[in-house]
């Protein structure tokens, strides 16, 4: 991930890779329409997945991050999100000298739409308070996920997809 070496990330990507719910898929279109995408930094959001763990879904499949494959089954995951780190500040504004209302480790938090940005997500906690957290520390459930699946002797990316 970090020398972005698509030559070896295409050869772990299963030649019918799925990159959507509908018919699009394949090696040629992940290349061009993910991994070559100007509106979506794929590299990045890859290793994040890959950095967060998964969990397998049987024996010979294993979908990361995380926070896709853990999730809880009685939260809606249209409605909430995933703290990604631990001692993650929840601010009563959206900006980094605004007051800090608690810290937070790995925790799901409901999502408030209303007042977020690209770099500041508005969300309520347990306890009814709202607040913001900084975007790059908190995830959907229903963000990009990479499904792998063990077949011919090897581990292939056989999706990557986002929402629901």
């Amino acid at each position: 991930m970090a020398r972005r070496d698509e030559r070896a990330l295409l050869a772990s990507v299963h030649p019918n890779v799925r990159i959507s719910f509908g018919d699009s898929g394949g090696i040629e279109a992940f290349r061009k329409e993910v991994v070559g995408s100007r509106d979506e930094n794929f590299w990045s959001d890859f290793a994040t997945i890959l950095r967060l763990g998964g969990r397998f879904r049987e024996e010979n499949a294993f979908d990361a991050p995380n926070t896709f494959a853990s999730w809880p089954t009685d939260l809606d995951a249209f409605e909430c999100l995933a703290v990604i780190g631990t001692r993650v500040r929840v601010r009563a504004a959206p900006n980094l000298s605004a007051r800090i209302l608690t810290a937070l480790d790995f925790a799901i938090v409901r999502a408030l739409p209303d007042r977020a940005s690209a770099e500041w997500s508005h969300l309520q906690l347990a306890d009814g308070r709202t607040g913001y957290i900084a975007s790059r520390y908190v995830r959907s459930p229903i963000d990009h996920r990479a499904l792998f699946e063990f077949e011919k002797g090897r581990w292939w990316l056989v999706a990557y997809v986002a929402g629901d």
